[in-house]
């Protein structure tokens, strides 16, 4: 994954020093609430092993780090959406750093790394029915709701963003 920078976060591909901060994301109730069950230390690393063997130098997990503080503030991801030819935007971050703007000011980075250095036409993004903050984190940089799925073995919000929208 390319190094991105924010106003406020670089956006770093992860070290193995990462998987610490990642156990704690991941067993952390609220941050969990609406992603899946909270995870032990063995899923944990395994989840973390997965997310650096799916991230090269062009795509998978980011980790935001906070400029000022050096702090682990969560990670940003781009991927292959299940089976399909597109690719999936999603983001996690510490409870701590939530009400911030940093879930937006991420999204935003990636959503220029996306389609101007990539050159993606689309990315795509899911929520939970009722997760109404990162929906509104998705609208805020430009996806379109565009009803409910079922994706991931469950009922989701889909979303998209395409390129050519975006043009006016």
């Amino acid at each position: 994954m390319a190094l991105l920078e924010t106003q406020r976060m670089i956006l770093r591909p992860p070290k193995p020093e990462d998987e610490y901060f990642f156990y704690h994301l991941n067993k952390d109730e609220e941050v969990m609430r609406y992603i899946r069950p909270v995870m032990d230390r063995n899923a944990s690393k395994e989840y973390f092993l997965n997310a650096c063997d799916i991230t090269d130098d062009k795509i998978g997990y980011s980790i935001a780090i906070d400029k000022t503080s050096a702090e682990f503030i969560g990670w940003f991801l781009l991927k292959q959406f299940e089976d399909t030819d597109k690719m999936e935007f999603g983001y996690r971050l510490m409870k701590r750093f939530w009400g911030q703007g940093l879930a937006t000011e991420g999204s935003l980075a990636f959503k220029e790394y996306a389609f101007d250095t990539l050159k993606l036409e689309q990315l795509v993004a899911v929520t939970h029915l009722d997760n109404d903050a990162s929906g509104n984190v998705l609208l805020k940089t430009g996806f379109e709701y565009k009803g409910d799925a079922f994706h991931y073995n469950t009922d989701v919000k889909y979303f998209e963003l395409n390129k050519f929208n975006l043009m006016g």
